[in-house]
């Protein structure tokens, strides 16, 4: 685990960030979500794909093309790296990827309605619930860690 963890470090923090709110979601599954906002990973990484099984939430991409994000001035390396995630009560209308406005992003836009019936969503998968779990604790970890060599 040492080399693997060393590799990954940077996004320990933010990989267990994004899990601890899968998991919120997956605890209230009557309510509806909608998760959004630049998680800084694509949408087909593991920990973005474990983030949507562990929901339960719908990505509104799925069937209507890629959507690159960033970065908004270098067309050659643009990135799928801004999400939105909602719960399967959704039904999207349509959805926009705008100009920048001096951003390094570009700025999406969405009409949707919540119609109260559920649609088929995500569902976690083997050890899914697990590995989030495991994730979610060397995230927080980390973020102790880092907390307390700023305070020294």
């Amino acid at each position: 685990m040492g080399q693997k963890k060393e590799a990954r470090h940077d996004s320990w923090i933010r990989d267990a960030e994004l899990l601890i709110v899968a998991d919120l979601v997956a605890r209230e599954p009557e309510l509806d979500w909608v998760i959004t906002g630049d998680f800084n990973d694509v949408a087909w990484s593991h920990t973005t794909r474990l983030f949507q099984r562990v929901s339960g939430l719908k990505d509104p991409w799925t069937g209507r093309g890629l959507f690159n994000t960033c970065h908004a001035q270098c067309p050659l390396l643009r990135f799928s790296i801004d999400h939105l995630y909602l719960s399967s009560t959704a039904r999207v209308e349509w959805l926009k990827r705008l100009r920048p406005a001096g951003s390094d992003h570009f700025a999406l836009t969405m009409a949707f309605s919540l119609e109260g019936q559920s649609a088929e969503s995500p569902e976690p998968v083997g050890n899914d619930r697990e590995e989030a779990n495991d994730m979610i604790t060397e995230g927080v970890e980390d973020a102790r860690r880092s907390d307390e060599m700023e305070t020294q």
